[in-house]
């Protein structure tokens, strides 16, 4: 395993109802990139991401993290450690969330939620979920509110985000929402951000600083993978794109060494 590679793929395969729908999947991921995957086919889409998260079984092919190979058996507790999965409903519509993302951030198997944002609670306490800063006194233990307030404000600032540490969620835009979840994932240290059609929902003047506050995190040295079914995304976010079509990779190439009739005829298999 060359250890230039944060993550690398090998042939991954994986079925869907019996049937083989993920084939040979390739991919070789360097620290601090941020990388495309444009698809045609949502469904085998879908299987990609839930083998991310380690909750469909991997049929045959290697995972190698940091020149380390994850098992099968592994997956799960390790994605959960490295990764943080963000979708377009996570802060949009916690009501919609087919891949139950919730479960996945939150390492919290009760819970009946099934998105990232608690909209009742503060931007604060969102950030801070499940790592709350804690008074102690004897035996007892309490959350430290002001603290907790303090490390967040901390992070606004730091990417220029105008909320309050003390807002609910659910008054802040689709937009300011998403922009919690991207910050909440600097927050957490973790090396590898997936992104599943997080703008999709978006207006365009909001994509434009969506995409904006991306760059900033890639600045952070974060490794981000972007899902994403438009064309136009790409050359809006990636450094490089992976072509994935008729469940496998077709191709990897730099985004700066192609344009949009191109890389569309790649997409197309023209």
């Amino acid at each position: 395993m060359n250890q230039q590679y944060l993550l690398k793929l090998s042939n991954l395969a994986a079925s869907e109802d019996g049937a083989e729908s993920l084939i040979n999947f390739n991919l070789e991921l360097k620290q601090a990139e941020l990388r495309a995957i444009l698809f045609r086919q949502e469904k085998i889409k879908k299987i990609l991401v839930e083998l991310f998260m380690g909750k469909r079984d991997l049929q045959s092919g290697e995972i190698y993290f940091a020149g380390q190979k994850v098992t099968t058996n592994d997956l799960t507790r390790f994605y959960r450690k490295k990764t943080y999965l963000v979708n377009k409903y996570s802060a949009i519509n916690p009501a919609k969330d087919p891949l139950s993302i919730f479960r996945f951030n939150k390492n919290s198997q009760a819970s009946e939620h099934n998105s990232t944002v608690f909209p009742d609670m503060t931007v604060a306490e969102n950030i801070f979920f499940g790592r709350e800063p804690l008074n102690t006194f004897l035996f007892f233990k309490s959350i430290d509110y002001q603290t907790m307030r303090e490390k967040a404000n901390i992070l606004l600032q730091e990417f220029k985000l105008k909320v309050e540490p003390d807002q609910k969620m659910a008054a802040l835009s689709s937009l300011e929402k998403q922009l919690v979840e991207l910050i909440k994932a600097v927050s957490l240290g973790v090396e590898l951000l997936i992104l599943d059609k997080p703008a999709a929902e978006l207006s365009k003047s909001e994509r434009s600083i969506f995409f904006a506050y991306l760059k900033k995190i890639k600045a952070e040295q974060m490794t981000i993978i972007y899902f994403t079914d438009e064309v136009e995304t790409v050359f809006e976010t990636a450094d490089k794109v992976t072509i994935f079509k008729n469940g496998s990779s077709s191709g990897s190439y730099e985004v700066d060494e192609l344009d949009y009739n191109q890389l569309t005829l790649l997409l197309m298999g023209r």
